[in-house]
C-alpha cells in the first residue's frame, strides 16, 4: 500500500494550488517546483484529483450566479423569449464558452498523456524545470505587453467568435507546464481588447468545463486503480484547502485588476523563472 502524503504537505500543496491556479503565475509550475525543491515524494493520482476538485469547487462557488444567468439567457433565446438586456451576460455567451473549450479539449485529448509522461520521467527532471522556468519568463513578457498595449475597452457582452477562439487556443497552450491557464487566457483577452476585469472573469468561466473534464478523466483512472484507505484524509484536506484558498484568490484577483495592472504578477513570474534556472544550474554542477 502506498504511503499517504503527510497532512502538512497536503495543506501546503492545497494552499499552493488554491493561490496559483486563479492567479496568472502557473499552478503546474509551482506544483512541480515544491516537491522537487523539498525532496517530497510524488503525491499520487488521488491527491492530484483532490487539488483539481478543490479548484473546481472554488470556481463554481464563486461564479454560480453567473452560470445560472448564462444558462437562463441561452435557454430563453432558444425558446424565443425576451430577456432583460444585460451588458455582461448575453444569450450567446454559453456558446462562446463551448467554442472556447474546443481547442483545449482536442489538444488535451491528443497530447495530455504524452506531456504527463514527460513531466513524470525522473530522467527529464532538469529539462522539465527549464521548460517551466522559460515559460514563466516568456509568458510573463506576454502578460506585460498585452496589459500595457491592449485597448481594455470591451466587456464580455462585446465578445465574438474570434475572441472565443483566440482565448480558447491560449487555454490549450497552457498545457505546457509553466504557462498558466489563467495567464494565457487573460493575456489573450487583453490582446483582444477586453477590460482587465472582463478578461479575468471570462478566463475563470472558461476554465470550469476544462477543469471539470480533467478531474473526471482522473476520477475514471482512479476508479480502475482504487483509492487506498490511507489516502482519504489527505484527499479531503487537499480538496478543502484548495477550495477555500482558491475562492479567496479569485475574489482577490477580480478586485485587484479593477484598480491595478498585472505588473506584480509579471515581476513575480520573472523572479521565479530566474530562481528556477539558477537552482537547476547549481544542482547540475
Amino acid at each position: 500500500m502506498t504511503d499517504p502524503i503527510p497532512i502538512y504537505q497536503a495543506i501546503i500543496l492545497g494552499i499552493v494550488q488554491g493561490i496559483t491556479e486563479p492567479l496568472p503565475i502557473s499552478s503546474t509550475g509551482h506544483l512541480r517546483l515544491f516537491p522537487r525543491f523539498f525532496g517530497w515524494d510524488d503525491a499520487g493520482l488521488a491527491f492530484d484529483i483532490a487539488l483539481h476538485a478543490g479548484t473546481l469547487i472554488a470556481i463554481v462557488a464563486y461564479f454560480w450566479r453567473d452560470w445560472i444567468e448564462i444558462i437562463r439567457a441561452a435557454s430563453a433565446k432558444l425558446r424565443g423569449q425576451q430577456i432583460e438586456d444585460n451588458p455582461y451576460i448575453k444569450p450567446n455567451l454559453l456558446w462562446g464558452l463551448i467554442i472556447g473549450c474546443i481547442p483545449a479539449g482536442i489538444i488535451g485529448l491528443l497530447l495530455n498523456d504524452s506531456i504527463d509522461s514527460i513531466e513524470q520521467n525522473p530522467a527529464l527532471n532538469n529539462q522539465v524545470m527549464i521548460v517551466v522556468a522559460s515559460m514563466l519568463i516568456i509568458v510573463g513578457g506576454v502578460i506585460f505587453a498585452s496589459d500595457r498595449y491592449g485597448a481594455k475597452k470591451r466587456h464580455i457582452g462585446h465578445m465574438n467568435i474570434a475572441d472565443w477562439l483566440v482565448i480558447g487556443f491560449a487555454q490549450a497552450i497552457a498545457l505546457i507546464p509553466g504557462v498558466s491557464r489563467s495567464g494565457a487566457t487573460m493575456s489573450a483577452g487583453l490582446i483582444r481588447g477586453l477590460e482587465r476585469d472582463a478578461a479575468a472573469r471570462f478566463s475563470f468561466l472558461l476554465s470550469a468545463p476544462i477543469v471539470f473534464a480533467a478531474t473526471m478523466k482522473h476520477v475514471v483512472e482512479l476508479m480502475h486503480e482504487g483509492m487506498p484507505q490511507n489516502q482519504i484524509l489527505p484527499f479531503i484536506v487537499g480538496t478543502v484547502t484548495s477550495a477555500v484558498v482558491g475562492y479567496a484568490a479569485i475574489k482577490f484577483l477580480l478586485g485587484y485588476v479593477r484598480k491595478h495592472n498585472f505588473n506584480i504578477f509579471v515581476w513575480y513570474r520573472l523572479a521565479l523563472g530566474v530562481f528556477i534556472l539558477i537552482l537547476v544550474a547549481v544542482r547540475a554542477s
